[in-house]
């Protein structure tokens, strides 16, 4: 048999030509036997590579969680102060201890009084990041009010997580 190259010139090749199962011809190449699946030793590799991937995301991700509800106390904390300080403009004084932060929600009774309390200052009971109503203390230790949460132990005191968050902080 003659074949052609590229260049244009004849020579003598021996090809065989062989077909495989789909139908496709392989010239003088072998033909690998048909696969039967994975081996054990690549099926670990991969589990060992998606293990570690998870740890990795576990170690970055799992700080990320408890920073979301300090953020997110903060701002329920700067929401409350904002909302006192308007409650103040209208009414002349902040609302009681006893009154507490629902004076923010709902007209309260006792005093001082809410001579021009009009409509709700929040429309939500405002909550700290683990779901705990946020405290209020008139006067405060810090200032004229202190809005806090006693973080997610809701023990006094405690280190990170646990770890008290208060108006006075924001300021």
């Amino acid at each position: 048999m003659k074949h052609v190259s590229k260049s244009g010139s004849f020579r003598s090749a021996a090809l065989i030509s062989v077909t495989n199962r789909e139908g496709a011809q392989n010239f003088g190449m072998p033909i690998p036997p048909a696969s039967k699946g994975f081996t054990l030793l690549e099926v670990m590799v991969v589990v060992v590579i998606i293990g570690i991937l998870a740890g990795i995301a576990v170690v970055n991700f799992a700080g990320q969680a408890e920073k979301a509800l300090r953020v997110k106390t903060v701002a329920n904390i700067e929401t409350a102060t904002t909302a006192l300080s308007m409650y103040k403009l209208e009414n002349f004084n902040f609302p009681s201890t006893e009154q507490g932060l629902q004076a923010l929600r709902v007209k309260p009774s006792g005093d001082p009084q809410a001579t021009n309390w009009r409509q709700p200052y929040v429309t939500k009971e405002l909550v700290d990041g683990w779901g705990k109503p946020l405290l209020y203390l008139r006067p405060g230790q810090h200032g004229d009010f202190d809005v806090y949460s006693l973080g997610a132990d809701a023990k006094p005191g405690g280190e990170g997580a646990d770890a008290d968050i208060g108006s006075w902080e924001s300021k």
